[in-house]
């Protein structure tokens, strides 16, 4: 019975586009203003809602775009590739998201492996979308690796998806400073 059951190996694959954003756009995205940037904050262990500050785990500043008529052209780009990829691949029920976040990498900045997927509001994280945003030689390090430790590509411009319960990790930049884009696509309960 078990043998003639089809093999899902591409829910375990981050799928990538390159040139989804071109470079100037993603200077742009970089330099987008925002009221407040704060260093990364994670949801505190064992709990649904409480963050904390906690740069063990994370060494980040971030800062959140919302979907208005001056940034409707960044959710339109993001939906049009994650709607058709996971169309092709994936077919999760999705709903769509809420924000973006402008995530700056300083020396030192790093993302110890995790997962996006988590308790509370997490909970209906589908996708995980990452877009680097930093020209070639803008840094060192800060490599973006899956859980078994494989690089995954981040050339400029670059969008990254995959499952948000796959565990990934940035490794510590060690020179100047790394850019991304970070959203999650929210939908109903697996099933």
């Amino acid at each position: 019975m078990q043998e003639n059951l089809p093999i899902n190996d591409y829910l375990m694959s981050p799928i990538s586009s390159a040139n989804a954003f071109s470079p100037e756009e993603c200077q742009q995205l970089i330099t987008w203003p925002s009221p407040n940037q704060q260093y990364g904050e994670t949801l505190k262990q064992g709990s649904e809602t409480e963050t904390v500050k906690d740069l063990s785990i994370r060494h980040t500043l971030s800062k959140y775009i919302y979907p208005k008529a001056d940034s409707a052209w960044i959710f339109e780009r993001i939906r049009d590739f994650v709607l058709q990829m996971n169309q092709q691949y994936y077919k999760f029920q999705l709903d769509g998201f809420p924000s973006v976040q402008i995530l700056e990498y300083p020396v030192n900045g790093f993302y110890r492996q995790h997962i996006d997927l988590s308790r509370g509001p997490l909970s209906r994280r589908k996708l995980s979308v990452i877009v680097s945003l930093s020209p070639a030689g803008a840094y060192s390090g800060g490599e973006l690796q899956n859980m078994e430790g494989q690089v995954l590509p981040m050339a400029q411009g670059t969008m990254v998806i995959f499952p948000s319960y796959l565990a990934h990790q940035v490794t510590p930049v060690t020179q100047g400073s790394r850019h991304t884009l970070v959203t999650w696509i929210l939908g109903a309960p697996f099933q």
